[in-house]
């Protein structure tokens, strides 16, 4: 009998152990065998995440500069509970605002001590054709919600997630945006 498992991101965070598809498939009841990534990948992979936020962060408040707005500033706190949801996007295989794990997104900054007042989210999910920042920010501003966030005045902090699958080449992206 063949049955799948899923791991959850927090155990997974917790471990250390990045996995580039959190599902795995069991056979005759053997466990899956996970392989920790070594240091050098892990700080490959660290370097390529910081490099999309400050992007994307800097894509935001291109926009917002150009419409007279404050800029936003990239927060370490906040980029960490997008980082969490892009990669639970990515192993659920969901793409909607409500978190099955967490909730909605003000639930889930909440759950990760974040203090604000208003927030907002926009999210992504791109494959081969649409994957630069510049794509994705453009998206965004194609759909009312999404630039309405972008452009809010009372967001001055945001939070950049992203998650890949390497296989698939599949991404999330996920931006938290907080007063």
């Amino acid at each position: 009998m063949k049955t799948t498992a899923y791991l959850s991101v927090a155990a997974l965070l917790m471990s250390g152990v990045a996995l580039a598809s959190f599902q795995s498939a069991h056979q005759n009841d053997q466990p899956a065998v996970v392989s920790p990534q070594s240091p050098l990948q892990k700080q490959e992979k660290k370097r390529r995440l910081e490099a999309m936020q400050k992007d994307i962060t800097l894509a935001i408040n291109e926009i917002r500069l150009a419409k007279n707005l404050p800029e936003v500033e990239l927060k370490s706190n906040i980029s960490r509970v997008a980082q969490i949801k892009a990669e639970e996007m990515l192993a659920e295989q969901y793409y909607v605002h409500k978190s099955p794990v967490h909730g909605m997104p003000d639930e889930m900054l909440r759950k990760y001590n974040v203090k604000f007042t208003v927030s907002g989210e926009n999210i992504a999910w791109s494959g081969v054709f649409r994957s630069s920042v510049q794509e994705v920010v453009e998206g965004w501003l194609d759909f009312k919600a999404d630039k309405e966030n972008l452009l809010n005045p009372d967001f001055t902090k945001v939070g950049v997630g992203f998650a890949e699958d390497e296989g698939t080449r599949k991404y999330h992206w996920v931006v938290m945006m907080t007063d």
